[in-house]
């Protein structure tokens, strides 16, 4: 698209050039004085803002969808990127390229100087010679660049410029050494030599460049380009201004040895092209290969591209080949199948499997000879196993008759193959001859037999075939449920939905539920809502998990969801419920904001406490546990508090700013100045206590304590009201085992009664350290718990 639009873009610049010059005398007339043409600029500069943001309006999903199309991650710094082999082959181009045109430039500007010694000839020469430039310029863009672009691509784009700079040059040179025969000849060429340059580089080198910055990765385009452009392209113009008045203070230097110095510079330019065309190549090659390119965005219309990515398809590595066939399925599908009969007989089993796959998936049926001969047993069982798929998608009913044997193979891979192929292409035939192997296996004693059940339902990706896998979902082996966890995510039947929640709860196939629920999108959110709404305060583990998911799925659906249980009396799931909600980009309505202020009066009134309490039990070798609890418990406080307050005032930068405080640089006083210029002054009184980082733990505790009417609490009954409170309602179950442990260690026989109430609780952890503690308290009634 840059070979065959960019072009048309630079032509504006010359057509500016060529209107601007024929309206300025006009414009002068009218406004009657020269400054008064500022105004004109100014309001060319005014409609062209404008068409600026008509641009942005118009067109902006296309350009969101380019500013996001990878994960964002901060540019590296200018000298590490200027440091590339690639980068500095663009740099020395660049700066060939500037040099050799402001050579040519004041070649000109010499040559026109000492022919017209008349002023108002010369301005008449360069008036006439500037509309001509223009217009030739104009022609080119408009008929022929795009054209020439697209035919020969970047290797003609890259080198075509100096090329024929050289060209004309060597005859500038010649004719300068003839003697006085020569001074008409040499004068034109000068003349010819600059517009041909810059049509030439409006024309072709200004588009290869910048297709060129496109092999690098996303985040390091801009910073080269700016780069270059910003420093070294400065850096030639005045590397050629010093050479010129060095030229200039040697006696005896003419034009024609100006000439000889810019062919000299001009043919470094033209090895320079070639060079950059190479490592284009190279580095776009490496740039698809380690995927910094996204595949769906580029366009094979020329030579060049196209000749990369048949480098793929002869590449040895599985990996080149697949995207090989990605970007020509963008470009060509139907030509992409014609690279599949060689890759059907490559040496590698893994390329022969990935092309039957590609068969199969496109039913691509001229090749079916050659996959019928990969049926045969001299084959790897594995491309054995593909080659059946393949065929069954190719003779779809008429391929029972030749499967139908394959049922009974000894080779898994091959049975697997045989019995999925049938069930998703065969048709009625191939339902009813592999259906009752399937079924068989899915009720079969064996675990090996039901995972192998399980397997092929997965192959054969058909919603209508879900019924195995209810029972497969409560299999009483792990494998085997995880198997069936697997074939769901291919079937995506509605009716596993309840079997996938049962499995979120087992350890061991919690992972693979995780995916399988993931695979079902927002669909899943109405049967989450329903589960967190039955869900006993208790049941805080599978709580969190489907709050998760929420977050993974985002959207607003999820966000609806997740916005009823801001108020979870688990601090943990409050925390996780904040984290979906930032996922999910939420945006609170005017109720909304009035339940978040609700939410963050709480959550403040807890960390009070939490402090209250830090401060209170003291300082003790067998309190270590409970003040790094306490600790983490305000850490987690303070993240939730922040994420409030950037839902509150629809300001995601509140979260960044309080991540930096307590950070020991410049930033931190920055994020407490953000807090200062955004909050009210009733929630900096609040807050402040807890986020400035120049308080000390003293402090907050004593101001915290006067805002929320707190009284102190003696060690002992601090432990034993972090003991008492609800399983994780004011911090988390955490917390709470560590005020167990630290009430065992320091043998406090007056939190035994509450202990040994919570040694059937459903957190395990707590349950564990009751049970312990009792045990240090009390080891006499140990044998009792």
């Amino acid at each position: 698209q840059i070979k065959q639009y960019f072009p048309r873009v630079v032509g504006g610049f010359a057509v500016g050039f060529t209107v601007g010059g024929a309206i300025v005398p006009i414009l002068q007339r009218w406004l009657g004085r020269p400054e008064h043409l500022l105004f004109g600029a100014a309001l060319t500069a005014c409609a062209m803002f404008g068409f600026l943001l008509a641009t942005n309006a118009r067109f902006y999903d296309a350009l969101q969808q380019t500013a996001d199309s990878g994960p964002q991650q901060p540019p590296p710094p200018l000298r590490h990127l200027l440091g590339k082999r690639f980068v500095i082959l663009i740099f020395v181009y660049q700066m060939l390229s500037a040099m050799g045109s402001q050579l040519l430039d004041f070649m000109v500007l010499d040559a026109a100087g000492a022919r017209f010694s008349d002023s108002a000839v010369l301005t008449t020469f360069f008036g006439s010679y500037t509309f001509w430039l223009n217009t030739a310029d104009i022609l080119f863009l408009a008929l022929f660049a795009g054209f020439l672009l697209n035919r020969f691509g970047l290797r003609f784009g890259l080198a075509a410029n100096p090329g024929l700079v050289v060209v004309i040059l060597v005859g500038i040179v010649l004719a300068g050494i003839s003697g006085p025969a020569g001074v008409m000849l040499f004068f034109w060429l000068v003349v010819v030599a600059r517009p041909l340059d810059i049509v030439l580089t409006d024309g072709t080198t200004r588009t290869s460049i910048n297709a060129v910055y496109q092999a690098l990765p996303a985040r390091e385009r801009a910073g080269v380009q700016a780069g270059i452009e910003g420093i070294g392209v400065p850096v030639a113009q005045g590397l050629v201004g010093v050479i010129l008045l060095i030229f200039n203070a040697i006696p005896h230097l003419e034009l024609v040895h100006t000439a000889v110095f810019t062919l000299f510079i001009s043919m470094l330019w033209t090895a320079a092209g070639v060079i950059v065309y190479r490592g284009y190549a190279a580095n776009l090659l490496q740039a698809m290969r380690q995927r910094t390119l996204d595949p769906a965005t580029l366009f094979l219309d020329d030579s060049s591209s196209l000749a990369v990515v048949e480098r793929f398809m002869q590449s040895e590595r599985v990996s080149d080949i697949q995207l090989a066939f990605k970007l020509l399925d963008n470009h060509d599908p139907i030509a992409a199948d014609t690279f599949l009969p060689p890759l059907l007989s490559h040496a590698d089993t893994a390329v022969q499997v990935e092309a039957l796959r590609r068969v199969e998936a496109r039913q691509v049926i001229a090749v079916k000879t050659a996959v019928i001969a990969l049926m045969q047993r001299q084959h790897p069982a594995h491309v054995r196993a593909a080659a059946i798929r393949a065929f069954c998608a190719l003779a779809e009913a008429d391929a029972v008759e030749l499967i139908t044997p394959y049922l009974d193979a000894t080779e898994t891979a091959v049975r697997r193959s045989a019995m999925a192929g049938l069930l998703r292409y065969g048709g009625i035939p191939g339902v009813l001859a592999a259906g009752a192997h399937v079924q068989t296996l899915a009720q079969s004693p064996e675990a090996a037999a039901r995972h192998l059940a399980a397997q092929t339902i997965g192959d054969v990706a058909v919603p209508a075939f879900y019924q195995p896998l209810v029972a497969l979902l409560q299999d009483e082996e792990t494998a085997v449920r995880q198997a069936a966890l697997d074939a769901v995510v291919q079937v995506h039947h509605p009716r596993l939905l309840p079997f996938l929640l049962e499995n979120l709860a087992r350890p061991a196939t919690r992972s693979a539920a995780v995916s399988a629920l993931l695979a079902y999108g927002p669909d899943i959110l109405p049967v989450i809502d329903n589960a967190l709404a039955q869900f006993e305060p208790a049941q805080r583990d599978q709580a969190i998990r489907l709050v998760r998911l929420c977050g993974q799925i985002r959207g607003e659906a999820a966000a609806r969801i997740l916005i009823q249980h801001l108020h979870h009396p688990h601090a943990e799931v409050r925390s996780e419920v904040l984290t979906a909600l930032h996922l999910c980009r939420y945006q609170p309505s005017p109720e909304g904001t009035i339940s978040l202020r609700t939410q963050l009066m709480h959550e403040v009134e807890t960390a009070a406490s939490l402090i209250a309490a830090w401060e209170d039990v003291g300082d003790a070798p067998e309190l270590v546990a409970l003040r790094r609890g306490l600790e983490e418990a305000v850490a987690a406080l303070r993240h939730r508090l922040f994420l409030l307050l950037a839902f509150i005032y629809k300001m995601p930068a509140l979260l960044q700013a309080g991540e930096q405080l307590g950070i020991a640089s410049g930033s931190s006083a920055l994020a407490l100045e953000l807090f200062d210029v955004t909050l009210t002054t009733a929630e900096k009184k609040l807050l402040f206590p807890l986020i400035d980082p120049k308080l000390s733990s003293e402090q907050r505790a004593e101001t915290l304590r006067r805002q929320f009417d707190m009284a102190k609490m003696g060690r002992a009954d601090r432990i034993l009201a972090l003991i008492e409170q609800e399983n994780g309602g004011a911090a988390q179950p955490w917390l709470q085992a560590c005020a167990i442990y630290a009430a065992a260690k320091l043998g406090l026989l007056r939190c035994q009664p509450m202990i040994a109430r919570l040694v059937d609780d459903a957190d395990a952890v707590v349950r564990e350290t009751a049970v312990w503690a009792l045990t240090l308290l009390d080891p006499d009634k140990s044998v009792l718990i």
